[in-house]
């Protein structure tokens, strides 16, 4: 039996319009690529309003159209209703945007979410949370018709976030997509140097070191730094923004947000057998 999530922001994070928000995406996605071939296993994108944080996200998602080919997106939210401690996900079999549905691959839920015990099922926060439908427009332009695997956290250990995103890690057809703000309503000097402390501590693999106040969508960061500890894998900061840099709406309160890349590049592919050299 189909079970449609609706798109419950559309019309206020971006446009309900099918042809206007096509036309948003397109602009925001207009980015040369800078990934040099490299292997690209997960991003972390932005999930405000799309007049806040669309070219962040787009610019990050640039880099992947095209060039990645997955079979699924793990798509990692924070739960920012607190409903649960651990991992959400949902009963959904399709997730409804302006520009047609996205297939849940709930084949992956059961197998290597459902059973666990710190994992519930909860359609009703995952209907109104915004951070992973604010993905889905881009996910639909950039990879048509591919499956998402859609899983919100609430408090957890780095440990068990670790181990729900370690399927989609092992696995080299999964892209994974954690979607994150960072700092929140700081005053711009203190914002400037907040966001490039949280870029530093992800680009250095210090998970241990990142809190809620830096990125709310910490603990999905902290888990798959943790699994990309080994020295093959590093990240690549593509843009930081801010939230005054695109409306200048409060602009004593900022939010900060950040689209990065944790890849794998070309000097560590042509030596893993997983990855075959195609010369």
């Amino acid at each position: 039996m189909k079970i449609l999530r609706p798109a419950l922001y559309s019309g206020i994070f971006y446009s309900a319009d099918p042809d206007n928000l096509r036309l948003q995406l397109k602009y925001y996605l207009d980015h040369p690529s800078e990934s040099n071939h490299e292997t690209i296993k997960a991003l972390v994108v932005p999930h405000a309003g799309y007049d806040y944080s669309g070219r962040t996200a787009g610019s990050t998602y640039a880099q992947v159209r095209g060039k990645t080919k997955p079979k699924r997106i793990v798509l990692v939210g924070p739960n920012h209703q607190n409903a649960h401690n651990g991992g959400l996900i949902s009963d959904y079999t399709a997730l409804q945007t302006p520009l047609g549905e996205i297939s849940v691959d709930q084949t992956f839920i059961h197998n290597h979410w459902q059973p666990l015990d710190y994992v519930q099922v909860d359609n009703a926060t995952h209907a109104t949370e915004y951070s992973l439908e604010v993905q889905l427009p881009f996910i639909h332009t950039c990879f048509p018709e591919l499956p998402v695997a859609p899983l919100l956290l609430g408090p957890c250990s780095t440990e068990q976030a670790q181990f729900l995103l370690k399927p989609a890690w092992e696995d080299p057809e999964t892209l994974i997509v954690i979607s994150s703000d960072l700092y929140h309503y700081l005053p711009r000097s203190q914002a400037l140097l907040t966001g490039m402390q949280t870029i530093r501590l992800i680009e250095a693999k210090h998970s241990d070191r990142l809190t809620p106040d830096q990125a709310c969508g910490y603990l999905g960061l902290k888990g798959l730094i943790q699994l990309a500890q080994q020295p093959d894998y590093v990240w690549r900061t593509i843009a930081a923004h801010h939230s005054a840099q695109s409306n200048h709406l409060n602009p004593s309160n900022l939010v900060g947000y950040a689209g990065l890349l944790l890849v794998k590049p070309l000097s560590f592919l042509s030596t893993d057998p997983a990855y075959p050299n195609e010369n």
